[in-house]
């Protein structure tokens, strides 16, 4: 009794759970995903046809118990499932030809053949009017698989009474637990089909998605960095390094000539990070450079008062943006810069002494229409090195969520004594990187530095 147990048992996982596993694995594989999704045509339905009957026919002469119900199960199952996956004519082509493979075994009475016959063409027919009216298994997937259930039960039951009927006899208890294996089994399967399927879509989502947003960072990064980082004027030394938390992100610095003898510098940041920071960062960058060759471009606040009002114009998604616009005067070593909302401006001086540019006004850009902003100024030497830089630099955190804070940067820049921009901005990531110690950056890190020469000098 118990070796009877114990074998029927051993059935049960044949039939079950090893096809698939089976199932599973080769489900996996991104061959079998294009061929699952894409809409086949006559000959690759001619192969899904052949190989279901392929795998009916392994049954008919590798399933344990010998029952010829075992292979009218798996006939059903593959007629549902080329029907619900492909259409028309792999459904009805596969249970009319399993239905006949079925009837040349002859190890049922004539009438249980032909009703295996009927029966699983006309699953494989329904399923596919199910498919051609609703879509793809893997959209209404609760729905789906009630309708399989209902479909396959009632194949099922169908074969068992025409074949107890035949015999005049009820349909045994065992016969029908046997049929509720046979049905989880085929729920489980097209339950796996539908979550790779889901599964697939998301990764090829996800992979474009990365692709783009691999190229919106390259564009971003074309945009807000020189090829050259070093400005045309001998006078000057200018470096700069972006890196965005994200992909994308909200900040940017820019630096252009005005006129012989000026040059405008900007280091701004947008609220938020990710794709919107991105596009608005663009906004603004396209600003401030548009007002180049305008009038207002040799005073620093006149130029934020500008961009601040075209900036309120159009902003619906309530983002703002903190900002620091300097001009130097490469004649007379004057720098004159409007900070608003945004980190204090550092001037190393040629001697090493620091000094910190305090933030002359409060507020943001693109928040209030009509503000005045005013200058600050500072007078620069030959050998004089100023910093700007966005608060993903001070703000950056350890594991402990630590900050890195002013304090440390100012130490940093007192401390070191580093001749060119381009080592400073490297040196200053560094320590911001060390000091983080491998934690997911928390925001988009920007520094430019600008090292001034008097007229004559050399950098």
């Amino acid at each position: 009794m118990l070796k009877t147990k114990i074998n029927e048992f051993i059935t049960l996982i044949n039939l079950n759970v090893l096809p698939l596993f089976i199932f599973y694995v080769i489900l996996r594989s991104r061959a079998v995903y294009k061929f699952l999704v894409s809409r086949i045509n006559i000959r690759q339905a001619a192969v899904v046809v052949v190989v279901a009957l392929m795998e009916a026919e392994l049954t008919c002469y590798y399933n344990p118990l010998g029952e010829q119900l075992l292979v009218s199960a798996t006939v059903i199952r593959n007629s549902l499932l080329a029907g619900l996956l492909f259409g028309y004519s792999s459904g009805w082509l596969t249970g009319l030809l399993g239905g006949l493979l079925v009837l040349s075994q002859g190890a049922e009475s004539m009438t249980v053949r032909l009703t295996v016959v009927v029966v699983a063409t006309l699953s494989g027919f329904l399923a596919a009017c199910y498919k051609e009216r609703y879509g793809n298994i893997w959209v209404g997937r609760t729905k789906t698989l009630i309708v399989a259930l209902v479909l396959f039960t009632g194949a099922l039951l169908s074969i068992d009474t025409a074949m107890y009927m035949e015999a005049g006899r009820t349909v045994f208890v065992e016969e029908l637990n046997f049929s509720v294996w046979k049905m989880t089994g085929f729920l489980v399967l097209l339950f796996l089909v539908q979550r790779i399927i889901i599964e697939r879509e998301h990764l090829a989502g996800y992979d474009l998605l990365a692709g783009e947003m691999r190229l919106a960072r390259q564009l971003q990064l074309d945009i807000v960095t020189h090829p050259e980082q070093t400005a045309a004027d001998p006078r000057l030394q200018v470096a700069g390094a972006l890196y965005p938390a994200k992909e994308v992100g909200g900040d940017w610095y820019d630096y252009f000539a005005l006129g012989a003898d000026k040059y405008c510098f900007v280091v701004a940041d947008v609220s938020g990070k990710g794709v919107s920071a991105a596009l608005f960062m663009v906004v603004g960058c396209m600003l401030f450079r548009a007002l180049k060759s305008s009038a207002l471009a040799a005073d620093p606040a006149k130029i934020m008062e500008q961009v601040n009002a075209d900036l309120c114009d159009n902003n619906g998604a309530k983002l703002f943006i903190t900002a620091v616009c300097a001009i130097l005067d490469v004649a007379t070593g004057e720098l004159v810069y409007c900070n608003v909302g945004h980190p204090r401006v550092y001037v190393k001086k040629a001697g090493g002494n620091l000094v910190d540019l305090p933030v002359t006004n409060k507020g943001l850009l693109g928040c209030f229409r009509n503000k005045a902003y005013c200058n600050n100024s500072i007078q620069l030497y030959g050998g004089d090195q100023f910093l700007l830089y966005t608060d993903g630099v001070t703000e950056a955190q350890t594991h402990q969520r630590e900050l890195f804070g002013s304090q440390r940067l100012e130490t940093f820049l007192a401390a070191t004594d580093i001749a060119t921009p381009a080592a400073l901005c490297r040196a200053i990531v560094a320590t911001v990187n060390n000091f983080s110690a491998g934690n997911e950056q928390s925001d988009d890190i920007t520094v430019l530095a600008v090292k001034y020469a008097a007229d004559g000098e050399k950098t």
